[in-house]
């Protein structure tokens, strides 16, 4: 049994230790300021990888932005250490770790972490002596000058040393598979300063139109524009998942027959990873301006009330939430239309037999609130605040949740003022903390 806890410390954790050496001094009785963060504590999870998979968008995110840095660094005293607390120093290095032990294969990796633990045992170590060790192991086994991929200090120049990442595109003919199952993944640079490519250790799955797996392979792509590969003929191939199992750290940019595919399908493909990675490509895509919002919104609508794991419907309610906000123009006319209708759908969500588990409350009362912006809806929520909606009879909301629903009543312009103090008045007196007075701001704000 493996305590999910420990397991996401190390990832994230493990690989700052082995960082901070490089940069972080604390005087000469410690050679790095490891320890510090080794010891936090992470919260419970249900799904391993799924959240690691949320915690690695972090990096995604942040490698993708003008101030990118590379993972490796110096620092000069411990008051700058504070600007590298940030998705590149963490997330990113947790998934170069998890690239690595992908690259020269689980049971190197942990004959070369027996080697580093019991050398290092009860001391500090750095990057480089961590990297040793690798070398160790895999020089007695691997011939570099066969596998290229394999030589570490060529992964950490790469890696470790330049800022930024690669993104992946397949280009693929379903119409041919059968007889020519031969696909190409172009890997390209995301930015222009950093023109670097990279070996990438993944694996890459093919799913039939019943959207079961047929078929999965690994493939090392080369640090080159473009790798060729070749899968065994089938027919009836309708997508292709690329980074199947998230070992490689690399934007994924979906092709169009595997887009075309899960606009209808996405939430029957079996793998929640999978259907976890997808979501965040095709959201990336609409940040870059290459899907539109309202196809994204398709999707969604398309999608959500079948995907069944908690942890992803949190995060495309969370996408879908900021795709209403900031990517659907503001002029085109059905935009109260779309609010109704995902209004509607999270209260359809919160009414069915899972509206009963209190995890997946939590979810949708946030986003049923939310997208609360037609008088209609905003009447809703008063009557739900009230207990008056009998349908809600067991479905109460939250203190935060009763906070926000005053907060959106303010906004109606068919409420009175003295209506809304009321309502006000009724969350205060359930409430005296200092939310109180953070609502009551709002709240004057907004009138």
């Amino acid at each position: 049994i493996i305590d999910q806890n420990i397991v996401i410390s190390i990832m994230d954790e493990l690989f700052f230790f082995f960082q901070a050496e490089d940069g972080i001094r604390d005087a000469q009785e410690s050679r790095g300021l490891g320890d510090v963060y080794k010891r936090q504590v992470h919260g419970d999870v249900s799904n391993i990888w799924l959240l690691y998979n949320t915690r690695k968008g972090w990096g995604y995110t942040t490698d993708q932005l003008p101030t990118t840095h590379s993972i490796a660094g110096d620092v000069k005293h411990t008051d700058a250490a504070e600007n590298i607390f940030d998705g590149i120093t963490y997330a990113k290095g947790a998934a170069t770790l998890k690239q690595l032990l992908s690259l020269i294969g689980e049971e190197r990796f942990s004959q070369a972490m027996k080697i580093y633990f019991k050398r290092f045992a009860w001391d500090n170590a750095t990057l480089d002596d961590l990297l040793q060790c690798m070398r160790e192991v895999c020089e007695t086994s691997i011939d570099i000058s066969v596998n290229p991929h394999l030589d570490l200090s060529l992964w950490k120049q790469d890696w470790l040393c330049t800022p930024s990442l690669n993104q992946l595109l397949i280009d693929w003919n379903p119409q041919t598979f059968a007889v020519n199952p031969v696909v190409t993944a172009k890997q390209t640079p995301v930015n222009g300063k950093f023109p670097v490519l990279r070996y990438h250790k993944m694996k890459l799955a093919l799913v039939n139109s019943k959207c079961e797996i047929t078929q999965v392979k690994d493939v090392i792509i080369q640090k080159e524009q473009n790798t060729t590969i070749t899968f065994e003929g089938q027919a009836d191939i309708q997508a292709i998942l690329v980074n199947y199992q998230d070992e490689a750290y690399i934007k994924v940019l979906p092709d169009q027959h595997t887009l075309k595919f899960i606009r209808q399908n996405l939430s029957s493909i079996p793998d929640p990873l999978s259907r976890m990675m997808l979501w965040r490509s095709i959201w990336e895509m609409v940040r870059d301006a290459n899907l539109s919002s309202l196809e994204f919104f398709e999707i969604f609508r398309n999608n959500v009330e079948t995907e069944q794991n908690e942890t992803i419907i949190k995060d495309i309610w969370d996408y879908m939430q900021v795709n209403y906000a900031s990517y659907i123009p503001k002029e085109i006319d059905e935009k109260h239309k779309i609010s109704s209708s995902l209004f509607t759908l999270a209260l359809k969500m919160l009414q069915s037999e899972r509206g009963q588990d209190e995890s997946f409350q939590i979810i949708l009362r946030k986003f049923l609130i939310g997208f609360a912006r037609t008088e209609e809806n905003i009447a809703f929520l008063s009557q739900w605040f009230n207990n008056e909606v009998e349908d809600l009879q067991n479905i109460r909301p939250g203190i935060e949740d009763s906070w926000e629903i005053v907060a959106t009543i303010f906004r109606s312009q068919q409420i009175s003022r003295d209506q809304k103090e009321t309502f006000f008045r009724k969350q205060s007196e359930k409430d005296s903390s200092e939310k109180t007075t953070y609502y009551r701001k709002q709240c004057d704000g907004i009138v």
